[in-house]
């Protein structure tokens, strides 16, 4: 954005002051030249930035006494010596850095801080190098003896020789002899050497060398004859140190060198750390809020202050452009607040997009392309340009750089030159910045323009309020409402003569009656079209409540149908579990009457020609347990399916019902229509006709003539009755078709020796397997075939897994050849 269009809002102010809070002259440097960007995802993240600086502001180290390091690692970099002050600088950077690293470290383990971890990453931790530098320095610079064995054989050597030198030097002073020619007595040191402060003309009284003379010239530094030599001796010593410190900064500062790129970068990142930070502390100060950045978006700014207004005193305005809206056309007397109002704008809008937060209590705004402001009296006598002329030049370069995605800001649009004129002059550039779609805030005094602004869609007017009783602008800002200047009424209060007053208001009153018709019909067309639309959200709310509240019911029921299915499913899964324990029983105590029945048969027949009632009365009391042992077997298969399928407990009602249903089933003869398992055919068919000597049935395409004791009736659940009617039993055994006592055996007539699972699901071929090899076993197989298919072998693995889970089951294999091979399994059961 352009630097001087952000002048003119006095951003380069607020950068000063934003800079005046870093730490560190990098820090400082980087705000100084800070600019909004046009960049959506750019500003963001700055913003992010700042938010989570400010998180940890309490926590965060001062960078106060960081220097700028720069220039001391570029020469390090190029081979250069640094001096002892360089590697101080280098040595707090350091210090600084790890300090700032582990306080942002701590603060992310309690909330994220992804932009400043960034930047942390980068600072550079080389412990060993401040290790060093502090062994080599003490605080003051200064090189340690430490630094080097051959430094320290030096200095022991230069302290031996100092200490010969002042006790030489002593006895001079203390000396009555050599007193009174002393200017002071005491030991001085001139060029690097040991020497007295000898009177003027006293010198060759010492002896010795000359080595400096005062301002005055009344006296002279002497080295003595006696200490001369050992004067030569201290300057080599000296010499020789020099050439040692010389060779450790040497070394030293070839290891900074060769960590150049890592220390430039972390003076780089603990930079822009500072002026981040500092970022942090101004949002601080002006208890500023985050905005919110939605690219073409509204400007929304509600309890909105000017920056440069203390947060105590300053009113805080909501302004606010309604749906539609791209211009505020401000209204109202001088000195009321409509340029600040105007600058708060820009302002605002430059500050968020620089990364800074705004004093607002709420804040959303577009991204802007640009910020173009003409503010202010821009008059040149060097350029011979009046008022207009500069506003007007600057006008025509907006309006040629100016997009959809601008913020115009336009303060006294039109003044400056005839009123008639100007204010259709500032009429047509609103024209022109609304059709192309840019966000205005303009101000004016023009009457003109506030009828215009109730009549264009696109534009809103507001003023500023004055109190008429104080002639004090308040500098609320009013949405909706055109402003008026009160110049007659000021006038009126300062003292104008009322004969003054009268003509004015005469003059005032014949132009402005039709203009206030005009603006008093749009005033009520507009109020019309607020209560509209005021209505219409009222109406949209309740519409949203009631909607809200259907969603919750729709919600609240899921749950209790989710509970309720949830709590079936348990029960039914309970009653699964206990009719299959009670169907085990049931089988294991039919095979106990199977072998009693056996043993008794073996027995008569050894004892044929004896009496045999005792025997025949306990086959028929056998028969008889066994008989009510299939009925209840044959009732928990009926009730299995129908609890495990509805997964939910039963009405008693429902129940009733089925039981009816059940009965009648039993006790009614086939119909047309019917479904029936014909087991001399192996197939199952569906009544066509009823005859009293036979059932005509049809199988696909084939018609068949049965007796209708040879068909077995089909419940609804398409499983094949495994026992047949009460009446229909007790009518066969009276015809002599079925022995009494072994209809039982008969029961199962319809169980073949196959069972084919092919297109069922895993869940359902096991619930039917076990259901088949129950009654396979009731009706005396010894082996059976299970056909599952290859597939992708899922169903066989389950199959066979069940198989060596159920008790009854002696062994299976896979079929051999002409058994169907891996797509079948032949199962051999317990006798």
């Amino acid at each position: 954005m352009e630097v001087r269009e952000l002048e003119r809002l006095e951003f380069d102010r607020l950068r000063a002051r934003v800079a005046e809070l870093a730490d560190t002259p990098m820090g400082r440097r980087i705000v100084e030249v800070l600019l909004p960007t046009s960049d959506a995802g750019e500003a963001v993240r700055r913003l992010a930035e700042t938010e989570e600086a400010l998180v940890c502001l309490p926590k965060v180290p001062s960078l106060s006494g960081v220097a700028d390091i720069h220039p001391w690692v570029v020469r390090a970099g190029k081979g250069g010596v640094l001096p002892p002050e360089a590697f101080l600088a280098l040595r707090a950077h350091l210090r600084a850095a790890e300090r700032l690293r582990r306080t942002l470290a701590e603060v992310s383990r309690e909330r994220p801080l992804p932009n400043l971890l960034a930047y942390a990453e980068r600072l550079a931790s080389l412990p060993a190098l401040v290790e060093e530098i502090e062994w080599v320095f003490d605080e003051r610079g200064e090189v340690l003896d430490r630094a080097s064995d051959d430094l320290l054989e030096i200095r022991r050597r230069l302290r031996e020789l100092d200490a010969r030198v002042r006790e030489i030097l002593q006895d001079y002073v203390r000396s009555p002899e050599f007193r009174q020619h002393l200017q002071e007595p005491v030991i001085a040191f001139r060029a690097g050497r040991p020497v007295l402060p000898v009177k003027s003309g006293s010198a060759p009284v010492f002896g010795g060398r000359i080595v400096d003379v005062s301002q005055s010239g009344y006296t002279i530094f002497v080295e003595p004859e006696s200490v001369v030599a050992l004067g030569d001796r201290r300057q080599a010593l000296v010499a020789e140190e020099a050439r040692e410190i010389e060779r450790i900064l040497r070394r030293l500062s070839r290891k900074v060198g060769a960590r150049a790129h890592e220390l430039l970068a972390s003076h780089e990142a603990l930079g822009a750390l500072d002026a981040i930070f500092a970022r942090a502390r101004y949002a601080a100060e002006l208890r500023a809020t985050r905005p919110a950045l939605r690219p073409r978006g509204r400007i929304v700014l509600r309890g909105a202050r000017h920056p440069f207004l203390p947060p105590a005193s300053a009113v805080a305005n909501d302004i606010v452009f309604p749906e539609g809206v791209r211009a505020l056309l401000l209204t109202g007397p001088n000195t009321g607040g409509k340029t600040v109002t105007l600058k708060t704008v820009g302002l605002l809008a430059a500050m968020a997009q620089s990364g800074l937060f705004v004093p607002a209590r709420e804040a959303e705004l577009p991204v802007f392309d640009g910020i173009y402001a003409d503010i202010g009296d821009e008059q040149s006598l060097e350029q011979s340009l009046s008022t207009f002329s500069a506003h007007m030049g600057h006008i025509v370069e907006i309006l040629r750089r100016a997009t959809e995605d601008s913020l115009v800001l336009l303060d006294e649009i039109g003044a400056g030159t005839d009123p008639a004129e100007g204010a259709a002059l500032a009429q047509a550039i609103l024209d022109a910045l609304l059709a192309r779609g840019a966000h205005v805030v303009a101000t004016t005094h023009y009457g003109e323009l506030k009828a215009y602004a109730l009549s264009r869609p696109g534009i809103v007017n507001a003023s500023v309020s004055f109190d008429l009783e104080t002639l004090r602008p308040t500098y609320e800002l009013r949405i909706g409402i055109p402003g008026e200047s009160h110049a007659l009424t000021i006038a009126r209060r300062l003292g104008l003569e009322e004969g003054i007053l009268a003509a004015a208001e005469r003059y005032l009153r014949t132009g402005r009656e039709l203009l206030g018709e005009r603006i008093a019909e749009l005033e009520r067309a507009r109020a019309a079209q607020e209560r509209a639309r005021e209505e219409a959200e009222a109406t949209r709310a309740q519409y949203a409540a009631e909607l809200e509240a259907l969603r919750r019911e729709r919600e609240d029921f899921r749950r209790e149908r989710e509970r309720i299915l949830t709590e079936g499913r348990a029960q039914a899964e309970e009653h699964v579990r206990r009719a299959r324990s009670e169907a085990r029983a049931i089988l294991r105590e039919l095979r106990a009457l199977r072998d009693e029945l056996v043993r008794l048969a073996s027995h008569a027949q050894k004892t044929r020609g004896g009496e045999g009632g005792v025997p025949e009365l306990r086959a028929s009391e056998l028969l008889r347990a066994a008989e009510a042992a299939y009925r209840r077997l044959a009732h928990e298969e009926e009730a299995l399916p129908q609890a495990f399928a509805g997964g939910q407990k039963e009405d008693p009602a429902r129940g009733e019902a089925r039981a009816a249903e059940r009965e009648e089933g039993e006790d009614r003869s086939p119909r047309p229509g019917d479904r029936v398992y014909l087991p001399r055919y192996n197939l199952q068919a569906e009544v066509v006709q009823v005859t009293p000597r036979e059932l005509v049935v049809r199988a696909g395409s084939l018609r068949i003539g049965v007796p209708p004791d040879e068909v077995v009736s089909l419940r609804t659940n398409g499983g094949p009755s495994s026992v047949p009617g009460r009446k229909e039993r007790a009518s066969r055994r009276e015809q002599g078709a079925e022995p009494a006592g072994g209809h039982f055996l008969r029961a199962d007539a319809a169980v073949t020796p196959e069972l084919d699972l092919r297109g069922m699901t895993v869940e359902e071929a096991l619930h039917t397997l076990e259901h088949y090899l129950d009654r396979a076993l009731l009706a005396g197989y010894s082996r059976v075939r299970v056909i599952h298919g290859l597939g992708t072998g899922a169903l066989r693995r389950a199959v066979r897994e069940r198989l060596r889970e159920l008790p009854y089951v002696r062994a299976f294999r896979a079929g051999g050849e002409g058994e169907g091979g891996e797509g079948a399994t032949v199962v051999e059961l317990v006798p």
